[in-house]
């Protein structure tokens, strides 16, 4: 999934310390009752690309899920819980996080990859759920907080 800045500008994330974000699985079978492994390695990703020029910061993050989840499931109806991750947490492979609070980030991606998530098959129908996505100074919860939202 993948998330553009309003406009197609930045989205200024200049006095933000922590990204909070909603991810789940979504998929449950028809029986109620996962009947495999599904995905529970989301790799979150934050990139800034000024004027198409490429990347001046691209960054990520992987966020184990604290419980497979599907709808209608505790914590929430969605299936979801809120992460809130620490930005100083994201690894960078082109700038920093300090270049993205400088010149703003255009896209936020969630991402479920194959390396990350080595038990999940070809033919299986993972489908992942985000919810809201947002950036804060500080967070007054530990690292995990599941809201029932």
């Amino acid at each position: 999934m993948i998330y553009l800045a309003p406009n197609n500008g930045t989205f200024d994330i200049s006095q933000a310390a922590t990204l909070l974000i909603q991810m789940g699985n979504a998929f449950v079978p028809s029986g109620g009752i996962p009947t495999g492994p599904n995905a529970n390695v989301f790799t979150i990703d934050l990139n800034n690309s000024v004027g198409g020029a490429g990347a001046t910061a691209d960054c990520a993050y992987d966020q184990t899920l604290a419980a497979p989840l599907g709808p209608n499931q505790s914590p929430s109806a969605l299936g979801v819980r809120t992460y809130a991750i620490p930005l100083s947490a994201f690894t960078c492979t082109i700038g920093s996080v300090a270049t993205l609070q400088q010149n703003g980030i255009t896209t936020v991606a969630v991402k479920v990859l194959g390396n990350k998530n080595p038990a999940l098959l070809a033919s299986e129908g993972d489908t992942i759920t985000v919810g809201q996505i947002g950036f804060t100074g500080a967070v007054s919860a530990g690292d995990l907080t599941a809201l029932g939202l």
